[in-house]
């Protein structure tokens, strides 16, 4: 019953029977497992004296049938208990402690959804950072992915109009880089991101070519290409 030759995709457990008429009590058996080529042989213990067993064999010859399986696709069998084990995962856990112990994946999810569910209560009550609050009012993965994913300089630019720190003249004026905080565009009012990208009429029509009709800052951060290309057109952060 041992196979000579078997495909590195196959995992094989052969159960050797002395005498089919005991296969219920397992006297003696041993599982070759064959797997990439190796062969590791595993004897079982000995089970009660054959001449004074403790269950009546069969009388019926028993029937052993092998089969080789290819992972767990397409064998009838094996489709169930997957889906008996994604049943029972999905279970409230009961009855007397200890049980089995919860997989580490699971705590992983549980810290980041408590982690989350904190940082949104704190974000959300905060009284500061009024002008990254204005820009992000909630917490927003999609953009913190996106945000991840431009290079230092695009970052740099992208992070500037969600905070207010930039190199425009109400910033700048803070700093005591510059005299005065107007607008260069219209000299009317402050310089800030939210003006030049939203309500400037002196680059209306840059900011019609790449942010469209965005009525907020939270929307201008939507398309964060036509953010940059803005900025890129205007030349005013270099």
């Amino acid at each position: 019953m041992l196979a000579n030759q078997l495909s590195s995709d196959y995992r094989s457990y052969v159960i050797k029977i002395e005498n089919e008429n005991d296969f219920p009590l397992f006297r003696g058996y041993g599982i070759m497992r064959e797997q990439r080529g190796k062969q590791i042989k595993t004897n079982g213990s000995r089970g009660a004296d054959k001449r004074n067993p403790p269950y009546k064999p069969y009388q019926n010859p028993t029937k052993v049938t092998l089969k080789w399986i290819r992972g767990h696709n397409g064998n009838r069998g094996n489709d169930a208990a997957d889906e008996l084990a994604r049943q029972a995962a999905s279970l409230r856990v009961a009855g007397p402690e200890p049980i089995i112990p919860i997989p580490f994946t699971e705590y992983k999810t549980w810290l980041h959804n408590q982690t989350q569910t904190s940082h949104s209560v704190l974000w959300s009550k905060t009284k500061e950072c009024k002008h990254t609050k204005e820009a992000v009012p909630v917490l927003n993965p999609r953009l913190t992915t996106k945000l991840l994913q431009l290079n230092r300089p695009k970052l740099r630019t992208v992070v500037g109009m969600i905070t207010g720190h930039c190199p425009l003249n109400k910033h700048l004026s803070i700093l005591g880089i510059t005299d005065s905080p107007l607008c260069r565009a219209c000299m009317e009012t402050e310089e800030t991101p939210i003006h030049v990208m939203l309500q400037c009429n002196g680059v209306a029509e840059q900011r019609a070519a790449h942010l469209g009709s965005s009525a907020t800052l939270h929307e201008a951060l939507g398309d964060l290409g036509g953010l940059l290309s803005f900025w890129s057109e205007l030349g005013w952060l270099e």
